[in-house]
């Protein structure tokens, strides 16, 4: 993720940078939402390594921008 020291809030995207994830910078602070690490299989082949790793943050506190309706679910 990039951003800059004075934002409010962080702004990360995907590797052709077509979707892109923008987070509060405070809820980061609040130590109920954690990361977490994942060792299941999908997690390990989706990532190619020995486990995956996420942030739990309130939905409110996420945006995600798709403008090309690139993202799939399964």
């Amino acid at each position: 993720m990039s951003s800059s020291s004075a934002s409010s809030e962080l702004i990360g995207h995907c590797l052709c940078g077509e979707i892109k994830v923008k987070i509060q910078r405070e809820s980061l602070n609040d130590i109920s939402n954690g990361a977490y690490l994942c060792h299941c299989e999908n997690c390990k082949r989706a990532g190619g390594g020995l486990c995956s790793y996420g942030l739990r943050l309130p939905e409110d506190k996420v945006v995600v921008l798709d403008s090309k309706s690139l993202i799939k679910k399964y």
